[in-house]
């Protein structure tokens, strides 16, 4: 029987899916027990989050909330704060919580209203943006100084190397960044969706960390878990078998720690 949270991630990406959101991100280590209760010990093994009551913990792009409430939980004199396009969603999860505080909107808008974090989570949050350099850009400078961020993005695990640098299938790549991505073209409910996502070759993803301005302080690799995308499937009636929205990826994500 799939759980709340699983219900819940399912409920978002079909909405997400049925309107065309190219921010679509199907693989997440959120929707795995040990990988997201590794993120969660982040925020005190990179900082002092039990010592100060005034520390503050971002998770942008924060989805259904489900990482949002666990740091909320296992951090109670922190303040959390949780961002999405759609604030609505983090609220399924975080709404009896009360040191948490979810926002809906761009996060371009929103984070510069609100920072500086201590700590901040961006969880597959740059393979989807326009410019991963931009959004790095606007991360360092929402991190107070000796601030971290935690970043997760997809790898090239699975994928073939001699394509980094040339269209070949649903793998391209984009002149301006730099950078493969993934592309998805199907249709759900008649409607055509497209949806993009960059993928970070090691050696380049630790490029534009260092270009931003940060220091990589560790890297490791965490599974993560499509439960989400066969139930999306199932609310929007889909047949698994007339699907064509990009569900084969690498099992794994890499994790970085960004120290400002």
């Amino acid at each position: 029987m799939e759980s709340q949270e699983q219900l819940a991630s399912a409920i978002a990406m079909a909405e997400q899916m049925a309107s065309g959101d190219s921010g679509l991100s199907p693989l997440s280590p959120v929707g795995v027990d040990s990988s997201r209760n590794e993120l969660v010990h982040l925020a005190q093994e990179y900082g002092d989050v039990e010592d100060e009551d005034t520390y503050r913990i971002a998770d942008i792009g924060c989805g259904d909330g489900t990482l949002t409430a666990d740091i909320a939980e296992a951090y109670p004199t922190a303040d959390v704060l949780g961002i999405d396009l759609s604030g609505k969603h983090a609220l399924l999860n975080t709404y009896d919580l009360e040191n948490v505080t979810t926002v809906g909107g761009d996060m371009y808008d929103v984070l510069p209203e609100l920072s500086a974090f201590d700590f901040a989570y961006a969880i597959n949050v740059l393979p989807a943006t326009n410019n991963p350099e931009d959004a790095l850009d606007l991360f360092y400078d929402s991190i107070r100084e000796g601030g971290h961020l935690a970043v997760t993005v997809p790898n090239t695990d699975g994928l073939p190397a001699e394509a980094s640098r040339q269209d070949t299938g649903t793998l391209r790549y984009d002149v301006s960044t730099d950078l493969p991505y993934l592309a998805f073209d199907g249709e759900i409910n008649g409607q055509d969706v497209s949806a993009q996502q960059y993928v970070f070759p090691r050696d380049r993803a630790e490029q534009l960390f260092e270009s931003a301005g940060f220091t990589v302080s560790s890297y490791s690799t965490l599974q993560t878990n499509s439960t989400a995308i066969p139930l999306a499937r199932e609310f929007l009636g889909i047949d698994p078998e007339d699907d064509d929205t990009g569900t084969d990826r690498p099992e794994t994500v890499d994790l970085y720690i960004l120290e400002k």
